[in-house]
């Protein structure tokens, strides 16, 4: 159950509670002239005032704002590690998309970070000497700028589904 799904329900059952409450307090309080018996009502509630004075809209609001927050910090974290190989983005992604990470999980996601940037040091580098590369340091520039190029088209997708999550 997602967190913004128990905001829901927490405000619907508010909002029930305090209409019963209401209920029972016109039900006490009718005459036996307007009693049920004789045709009258036991009470009538609007719930549009409920849910307005009880606070909830706000409190689904700033919620709402603490989950875009959340979702917008993560996926900034995933775009600060472009030079990660598909497996490691992988996982790195999906380290990202946890709430509550492990002791390992934690060590596992600044190793990863370590890793791009230590990739992005390297790609720096190797553009620094630009005329004078090897063969090899053409792959390794290829496949690094490859990496960040292959982060940067999934980005959309990646801001998407964690705005979905939430």
């Amino acid at each position: 159950m997602t967190t913004q799904n128990l905001v829901n329900r927490g405000v619907l059952t508010l909002a029930l509670l305090i209409g019963c409450g209401s209920l029972i307090s016109n039900a006490r309080q009718a005459t036996d002239s307007k009693s049920v018996e004789n045709g009258g009502s036991i009470g009538v509630v609007d719930m549009d005032k409920v849910y307005s004075s009880s606070g909830a809209p706000d409190l689904v609001l700033q919620k709402s704002l603490e989950l875009d927050a959340d979702a917008q910090q993560r996926v900034n974290s995933i775009a600060a590690a472009p030079y990660l190989t598909d497996q490691e983005r992988d996982e790195y992604v999906d380290l990202c998309s946890k709430f509550q990470l492990t002791d390992d999980q934690s060590t596992r996601l600044k190793t990863l970070r370590s890793s791009s940037d230590i990739k992005l040091r390297e790609l720096a580098s190797l553009q620094t000497k630009k005329d004078s590369l090897t063969p090899d340091d053409q792959k390794k520039m290829r496949d690094l700028t490859a990496q960040k190029r292959l982060l940067e088209n999934m980005m959309p997708s990646i801001a998407n589904a964690a705005r979905m999550e939430k």
